[in-house]
């Protein structure tokens, strides 16, 4: 069985895509989360003015 050398720069390209990859997909959650915030900050007003009017 033959024992192969790490590579560097194979694992450090890893570690860079696996990186970037997480770091996308929590910059789209956050985005969702402040979305959906704004989006019910929205529908309240709309519906306290419904009420009121």
């Amino acid at each position: 069985m033959a024992v192969r050398p790490n590579n560097i720069v194979v694992d450090l390209i890893l570690y860079v895509v696996v990186g970037v990859t997480i770091g996308s997909v929590m910059a789209f959650v956050a985005g969702s989360f402040f979305w959906a915030g704004a989006s019910i900050n929205t529908f309240s007003k709309t519906l306290e003015r419904f009420i009121d009017g």
